[in-house]
């Protein structure tokens, strides 16, 4: 089974130029892969539930079986003298990968994908096996029905550290929602009218609504980075500003 990192960011305005320029590029070459970072789109999720990650950076392939050796690598220390960091936050994730299913016409470029919709989850004891039962059984072929679908993952949680307030921590996993489900689209946004029809049924109302921790968010591609830590693409993300029109 393959591994995954993945950075969950929020960043001030201030703070994007270290973000993107020398915090991700030095992580790529230090983890010796490539970064595809996203940036947070308009959010229709209840806001109880709404993921409050303002970017998603996924390191893959990641080569290394360590964990968290891969964790503290993620997270260089360049410019964390500085206060003007004091307010960064990012939750870095190592994760390993335990189910992926993707569309016979998608060749697995990220560069063809619309919409990444990132569900970070934990069903309960009781639920478990019923809930994933139900998720591979009935979800995921429903939303395999929608045109714009391109690949479903599946990740559970090896190891988190997140850097705060200019210093990095281990976290106990055992006190973290433990999987992370990962939709891609094709599309510019999430296929609502498939979410809307799967939600009505009892099924989700039982495992999902009532017994599943979970949050969402909705993420566009940003950049991607080689494993020297340089940009090879860029991306128009204009059209998913959350800004409403005022010229009216």
């Amino acid at each position: 089974m393959s591994k995954i990192l993945g950075i969950w960011g929020e960043v001030p305005e201030e703070n994007q130029e270290w973000h993107q320029k020398m915090q991700i590029p030095e992580a790529t070459k230090r983890l010796g892969t490539r970064a595809f970072h996203f940036q947070a789109g308009k959010n229709m999720f209840p806001e109880d539930h709404a993921q409050t990650a303002t970017s998603f950076t996924l390191y893959d392939p990641l080569e290394s079986t360590e964990s968290q050796s891969s964790i503290e690598q993620s997270l260089p220390l360049s410019g964390l003298s500085s206060d003007a960091l004091k307010d960064v936050l990012l939750e870095a994730r190592s994760y390993t990968s335990h189910l992926e299913d993707k569309a016979k016409e998608f060749s697995g470029d990220y560069a063809d994908i619309g919409c990444l919709v990132m569900g970070v989850f934990q069903p309960t004891p009781a639920t478990h096996d019923a809930f994933f039962e139900w998720w591979r059984g009935e979800f995921i072929p429903f939303i395999q029905r929608s045109p714009d679908f391109l690949r479903v993952r599946l990740w559970k949680l090896d190891e988190a550290a997140d850097l705060r307030e200019r210093t990095v921590q281990m976290r106990d996993r055992n006190n973290l929602l433990a999987y992370v489900m990962v939709y891609e689209f094709q599309s510019d946004d999430m296929p609502w009218e498939v979410a809307v029809e799967i939600g009505q049924s009892k099924a989700y109302q039982q495992l999902v609504e009532q017994d599943l921790q979970y949050k969402y968010g909705v993420y566009h591609l940003k950049r991607i980075y080689g494993e020297t830590g340089e940009v090879e693409a860029e991306f128009n993300n204009d059209v998913y500003s959350d800004e409403e029109d005022d010229s009216e």
